[in-house]
């Protein structure tokens, strides 16, 4: 069964006004697909994606890790991107950054949210589930279904170092006086927990 837009809603996806779309269902440029038992009007899915399609939309392959040091395992994500998107022949830009996945300024991620809220964004692919952020993934698909964009995720594994970085970084921000063997002795812990 299709999804359903309001006016207002499918108006602000698609960045035009309700009357815009009053004047296009009077003028026969765009109908609605279904109007409810309450005599409201509803746009499909399938006129969101048309529309949208028509406009000039990314599709963003996007890669992260946490520290500088791991530049080696960027370059492999961004292959590994460029390789899927290749075969899929989409048309695409990169977005390739150091940071960790608890940082949610980042420069990359904060462009990517602007395209995004701009519907600008057909799909967002990245290598793994934790690349956009660490935590919260839910909510990223929230907003990617919110404005019209596929997130496709190739792999759910998650790195295990970065993990352990982000859950010491947390712990750290709860006492400030964690620092060199305390929070060493930490990691090692928190890396035992998660292998059991």
């Amino acid at each position: 069964m299709s999804e359903y837009y309001r006016i207002g809603e499918f108006a602000r996806l698609i960045q035009k006004s309700s009357q815009t779309l009053r004047n296009w269902d009077k003028s026969g440029i765009l109908k609605p697909a279904a109007v409810d038992q309450n005599g409201r009007k509803l746009y499909s899915k399938e006129q969101l994606d048309h529309i949208l399609n028509q406009q000039e939309r990314y599709v963003i392959g996007y890669c992260r890790v946490n520290r500088y040091t791991q530049s080696e395992e960027l370059a492999h994500q961004a292959e590994i991107l460029k390789d899927y998107m290749d075969a899929h022949h989409y048309h695409y830009q990169m977005i390739s950054e150091f940071g960790s996945g608890l940082k949610y300024n980042r420069k990359g991620l904060r462009d990517l949210m602007r395209l995004l809220a701009e519907n600008r964004v057909a799909k967002i692919v990245a290598v793994q589930k934790d690349s956009l952020v660490r935590y919260g993934s839910e909510l990223m698909e929230t907003l990617c279904r919110i404005h019209g964009c596929d997130l496709i995720y190739l792999s759910d594994a998650i790195c295990m170092d970065d993990y352990c970085d982000d859950i010491t970084t947390i712990l750290k921000q709860f006492d400030h006086t964690w620092s060199g063997k305390k929070a060493a002795q930490a990691k090692q812990q928190i890396q035992a927990l998660i292998r059991q």
